[in-house]
């Protein structure tokens, strides 16, 4: 992945649920990625920690509680990665500097949250819708915040994705044909 800067930590998987260039709009629009079987790696893809239960165990242990979530039906635990779509910034003059109101906070406004990378195993960008299962790396920068109304919140912001592997998405996947003897059996 290009583009690496301080902080920037890599994770392998299986995805499921990614909403990478377009966001989830089921709640709060988000760009986001489930990865389930999760391995640490460098930005080469190197295998750095591939204890997939000792990894969701120290998110856990970290206080990422948002972050590791459990699959309804089969009860597996995996890692969830996202980006709010959109976030408040602060406004800047023309030279750069923050604006500040009269009593000297900055003034902030809400813009368009930088759209994750999505790149292919070459490293080119790709414009693909991403099917449960594939192979991916994900890139990513650990959060951490204090609200003083609710205390302290983690998370795993989500910078980019590389599909090592394509589970091609199939948005027709429905009801199939059913016989009456079946249903009846059922």
């Amino acid at each position: 992945m290009s583009d690496i800067k301080k902080g920037t930590q890599f994770m392998r998987g299986e995805v499921k649920w990614a909403s990478v260039l377009t966001p989830n709009t089921t709640f709060e629009p988000t760009y986001q990625a489930s990865i389930y079987n999760p391995i640490v790696v460098n930005n080469f893809g190197e295998v750095i920690d591939s204890d997939s239960e000792s990894i969701i165990s120290s998110f856990e242990s970290r206080g990422f509680k948002h972050s590791v979530k459990t699959d309804k039906e089969s009860n597996e635990k995996f890692l969830f990665f996202k980006r709010k779509a959109r976030v408040n910034r602060p406004q800047k003059d023309n030279e750069g500097n923050f604006l500040k109101d009269e009593t000297g906070k900055w003034i902030m406004e809400e813009t368009d949250n930088d759209v994750p990378l999505l790149k292919d195993k070459d490293n080119n960008d790709i414009d693909i819708a991403i099917g449960n299962g594939s192979d991916v790396i994900v890139m990513y920068k650990e959060w951490e915040t204090t609200n003083p109304k609710f205390g302290k919140f983690k998370g795993l912001d989500l910078a980019g994705l590389q599909v090592v592997q394509l589970q091609e998405y199939n948005p027709d996947v429905g009801f199939s044909t059913v016989s009456m003897a079946e249903v009846e059996e059922f």
